[in-house]
């Protein structure tokens, strides 16, 4: 359904609205780390050394050296590589020697000062800003009304090269053709340009705040932000710079490759209302949404006459849905002096949606031709990408529905739904469904003596049923055409169709109540709700030795229930100045009941597969699941199991290692639920305050209960010894520990654990093994000591999310100018600050990756930034 606004036949000749607004958006919220400690790596379990040069002077570690292996022994602690004592760290590692300014080699070969660099975490970020501007001509008379806008955003965002513009034509009217015909008119028009939307999370490509955490140590200087480019053109090869990662060149590909996504779109409505009788109102009605967008990415080439390591890709798609409905309405008030009002509407709805999409794209190694970007200039044979693949997507959905709507002298309310869908994407013996609802409300205020203070109240239930079908496609196996050496081929999915399918169907009790008390001064609105939903059409994990990764399972069972309850009031009311309030809480449980026989999970987002964590729904357990890897427990105790001197010989560990590792359950690979990213609930708080004259002024506070988070960003600053808590034992705050050269420092640690024999551990260690099994993704034949558990954290906040002032300038200053007829003022602040967060080291509370249902998993997420705006709006 589309809705515009629309023009008023009560404005005098033609109205004109202008507003202008301007918005700064400026990040602030930066990671907190330690800023003592250097590059190194936790290689020795002496002091930290600097890597030596051919000479014996101190250098900057080469990536390497220091980095991952101790330069004396080619190792780790007790001879053991340390990527086989825990995951693979990145090459932010942060353990190494003090930064108190020794000279040393620095990686270009000058000779530096050692000196920390605390703003290393702001390279790159920048304050963005939005402009918009928008104009709007409106008028009406008796027979009908009409408003025409156009609005224009510009937008630059926080990191460099990326922004979006976007232009909006809208029109609504209506025409007033007779007493009994009229028409209703919208359109709207939209054309957007994204180029270059940040990067985020896990990609090593073009997220920059990846770099930042997990590929710099604290004595990065940004040499490859500011240098990543030659004076001819092509790309710096950085040689010898120790902060490589995944992938070097970040920089240079947030700045020289470039994607542009332009997508226009068109929404339109023509509907048409008759009055037939004095009882019977019909309404017809056809709408369409056309979209075509377009990606292209250009990413230019490396070396100086263009020619090497640049790519090429293009895609066109094309979306268009129509909709067309019809409304017949019945409806007749105190029925035979009944008191009895009455509607009855039948109606229907044919609805259709066709997507088609072509894309290719032509491999970085070699072009043909300098600079020039399109499919075919490419050298050698051609490749598989530069043919163009397709897609298509069809679905048909034709509906029938009626209503119902009964009162009784206004305090009795009933209404009843019937509906019934047929779905083209459905198989035939299921592609016709039925769900109806029902609803009653009691305005038992207008029928109760009550308390004098009680000024309305009102009771309703409702029993709703709904059903979906699904995607296009899915109930049958269907294969991917490609080719191979000149060659068609046809591969299987990785994911097995569900059998059988049939329409999901959601039942769902809803009972509330309204109360309005003092006059109405308190308005108190609660509802609760319980539903249950089967046939949910789910996708759960299959060994790969199945031959695929998954199944659509079309048997799902869920329950959702809660609670929501909003208060609001007016404290203060007076002729010069008012104060309302409003405060909103909501709950809401959502549970897995079962799935098909044998299997008992759902996995809805997750970050390095079976190398990281999943966000899963598990049967009875609430949705968002976070699971992972966790330590063995001791049944007895319910501590963490360490692997004793047998264990450790068995794992092929010197039995010197006695009370630095753990046993987990990533060593029989089995993933565990080690939180549940769900709040217990969530609300808000709103104020405004009125005062005389035309000034307001409005705040906004939202908070979070409960549910966890999987931070990467804390695990990783953890384990790479960025965290400012991993400052405590290298500082002196640790237990009494002699390194092998005979140190004597206070830089030891007992791990709490038991051994399997019940002993409870008291073994004192080096400080690493405090952090080493943080990490945040695994691999290698080894890595069997890593801990997920370990990064999951609550995430609860209260947050002021917006500020703002309004000023509506008095109509007698305004008149005065001649030209205007209004004029307002308003100052904005948005996400301002959090009030309070129980996340450790400034990590964003809202920076987790996904959506909806499949939240919970947090890596690299952006810096939180607020925003400051002004808008000026004026009618002539």
């Amino acid at each position: 359904m589309i809705t515009t606004k629309k023009g008023s036949k009560h404005t005098q000749g033609l109205g004109i609205e202008y507003s202008y607004g301007y918005k700064s958006v400026q990040p602030f919220r930066y990671l907190k780390e330690q800023n003592e400690y250097g590059t190194g790596g936790m290689v020795s379990l002496n002091s930290p050394q600097f890597q030596k040069d051919g000479s014996g002077n101190p250098m900057l570690t080469d990536g390497w050296t220091q980095s991952f292996v101790d330069q004396t022994t080619g190792t780790g602690p007790y001879g053991v590589d340390t990527w086989n004592q825990v995951s693979w760290p990145g090459n932010g590692v942060s353990w190494g020697h003090k930064m108190d300014g020794t000279m040393i080699k620095w990686w270009d070969g000058s000779t530096r000062a050692y000196v920390p660099q605390p703003n290393n975490l702001k390279l790159l970020y920048q304050n963005g800003s939005q402009t918009t501007h928008n104009v709007a001509v409106s008028g009406g008379n008796e027979w009908g009304t009409i408003r025409v806008s156009y609005t224009r955003l510009d937008n630059a965002a926080i990191l460099p090269n990326s922004g979006f513009n976007q232009n909006t034509f809208n029109l609504g009217g209506d025409i007033k053709v007779s007493n009994r015909l009229s028409f209703k008119i919208n359109a709207s028009y939209f054309d957007r340009d994204y180029h270059n939307a940040p990067m985020l999370g896990n990609s090593d490509t073009g997220s920059w705040q990846k770099r930042l955490l997990y590929n710099i140590g604290r004595d990065y200087s940004g040499d490859d932000a500011l240098h990543y480019k030659n004076a001819d053109g092509s790309r710096n090869s950085l040689s010898g710079i120790p902060w490589v990662g995944n992938n070097l060149y970040q920089a240079w590909n947030i700045m020289e490759d470039n994607t542009w996504q332009i997508s226009r779109k068109l929404l339109t409505s023509v509907q048409a209302n008759y009055q037939a009788t004095n009882f019977l109102d019909v309404m017809f009605r056809a709408s369409m949404d056309n979209n075509n967008n377009e990606a292209e990415t250009i990413n230019n080439t490396t070396d100086a006459v263009g020619l090497v390591g640049g790519s090429y890709s293009r895609g066109l798609a094309r979306d268009y849905a129509s909709n067309f409905d019809f409304l017949a309405t019945f409806h007749k008030d105190n029925i035979k002096s009944s008191n009895i009002n009455a509607r009855f509407s039948v109606g229907g709805t044919s609805f259709q949606r066709s997507m088609y999409s072509m894309s290719g794209s032509t491999p970085g190694t070699q072009y043909a031709l300098p600079y020039l970007n399109y499919f075919g200039n490419y050298t050698g044979a051609v490749q598989a990408s530069q043919i163009p693949s397709e897609s298509w997507y069809d679905k048909k959905l034709n509906s029938v529905y009626g209503f119902l709507n009964l009162s009784y002298k206004n305090y009795l309310f009933l209404d009843v739904t019937a509906r019934n869908d047929w779905s083209s994407t459905l198989p035939s013996g299921e592609w016709s469904y039925f769900f109806p609802s029902y609803s009653a409300s009691f305005l038992f205020s207008e029928l109760l003596h009550l308390p004098e203070f009680v000024s309305f109240g009102k009771l309703r239930m409702a029993w709703a049923e709904g059903a979906t079908d699904t995607d296009p496609y899915r109930i049958n196996t269907t294969y991917s055409v490609g080719s191979f050496g000149g060659q068609p081929t046809s591969s299987l999915p990785g994911s097995l169709p569900a059998q059988h399918y049939k329409p999901a169907i959601n039942n769902t009790a809803d009972f509330g109540i309204n109360l309005g008390l003092f006059k109405n001064r308190i308005i108190i609105d609660a509802r609760y709700y319980n539903g249950k939903s089967i046939n949910q059409i789910l996708s759960s994990p299959l060994p790969n030795s199945s031959g695929v990764n998954s199944v659509v399972v079309n048997a799902g069972a869920l329950q959702n229930s809660g609670l929501e309850f909003i208060i609001k009031g007016k404290p203060v009311e007076t002729t010069g100045f008012k104060w309302d309030i409003a405060l909103n809480f909501a709950h809401n449980s959502n549970k897995l009941l079962s799935l098909s026989s044998g299997l008992d999970r759902v996995d809805m987002n997750n970050i390095w597969g079976n190398n990281g964590v999943f966000i899963s729904a598990v049967v009875g357990k609430q949705f968002g699941s976070i699971m992972g890897y966790d330590y063995i427990y001791d049944p007895k105790t319910h501590l963490p199991l360490m692997q004793d001197e047998a264990t450790l010989t068995k794992n092929g560990y010197p039995i010197a290692m006695k009370g630095t590792l753990y046993q987990t359950t990533q060593q029989n690979g089995e993933m565990k639920p080690i939180g549940n990213a769900t709040p217990k609930f969530i609300g808000g708080m709103t104020n405004t305050f009125t005062f005389k004259g035309g000034f307001s002024i409005n705040t906004l506070i939202d908070y979070r209960v409960g549910g966890q988070m999987w931070s990467g960003s804390y695990a990783t600053m953890m384990q790479q010894g960025q965290a400012t808590q991993t400052l405590r034992e290298r500082d002196g705050g640790g237990l009494p520990f002699t390194t092998p050269d005979g140190t004597a420092t206070k830089w030891g640690v007992v791990l709490p654990g038991v051994y399997p024999d019940g002993t409870v551990n008291s073994t004192v260690v080096h400080y690493y093994y405090k952090y080493m099994g943080y990490g945040v993704w695994s691999s290698g034949p080894d890595n069997q000591n890593w801990i997920h558990s370990t990064g999951v954290r609550d995430d609860n906040w209260v947050k002021l999310r917006e500020l703002s002032v309004n000023y509506l300038i008095p109509e007698r200053y305004v008149k005065r100018s001649k030209v205007f007829q209004s004029a307002s003022v308003s100052l904005v602040g948005r996400d301002l600050f959090y009030i309070y967060s129980s996340l450790p080291n400034r990590v964003n509370p809202e920076g987790m990756n996904g959506a909806g249902n499949a939240q919970g998993i947090e890596f690299a997420s952006l810096p939180s930034f607020r925003s400051l705006s002004a808008q000026l709006r004026v009618t002539f």
